[in-house]
């Protein structure tokens, strides 16, 4: 099983690097994984299916995540009541001071934390790391690094997802 995740990720890894955007049945779907919220309340992604979601990895020792975070907050302010879901996965675990750095950074975005184990089974090398994800579950891209196109295309395609879909599930 680790393999085929693995291989579906790296398949993802290599559909994301072609500019064109895929068809939507051709997305590959985002591998399950779970989370755990800063209440120590385990989530699983797949829980997600429905809502337009950007899944954000980082840490808080990251220099470009530091930069990353207000943007990927100001997105999560503009777009969460049209329909964006925003998880901000910490890689450093449940012992890390995230609440503290969320509080010194004056930010509000849902945080959880990722298990190293599935940390590793996903494949992510290096952070920060963001996959935007349709209403199906499926990757419609994903983004390694940050820069502030990064960012500016992260609002324009989960403004384009949202639209597409009608907003949030069920209206």
């Amino acid at each position: 099983m680790k393999i085929i995740v693995s291989a579906l990720l790296c398949g993802v890894l290599a559909a994301a690097a072609v500019p064109a955007q895929p068809a939507p049945d051709q997305r590959p779907e985002l591998p399950d994984f779970n989370v755990t919220d800063l209440q120590g309340v385990p989530h699983a992604v797949a829980d997600l299916e429905g809502v337009v979601t950007l899944v954000n990895f980082w840490a808080t020792w990251c220099g470009p995540c530091r930069m990353e975070l207000p943007e990927v907050q100001a997105l999560y302010n503009d777009l969460a009541d049209q329909g964006l879901a925003v998880l901000a996965v910490n890689v450093e675990g449940p012992g890390a001071p995230v609440k503290q750095f969320m509080e010194n950074m004056n930010l509000t975005l849902p945080v959880y934390f990722i298990s190293r184990e599935d940390d590793r089974r996903l494949g992510i090398t290096g952070i920060p790391f963001s996959v935007l994800v349709d209403r199906a579950g499926r990757v419609v891209r994903i983004y390694k690094g940050y820069s502030p196109d990064t960012v500016k295309d992260m609002r324009q395609l989960a403004t384009k997802l949202i639209d597409e879909s009608g907003g949030r599930k069920g209206k």
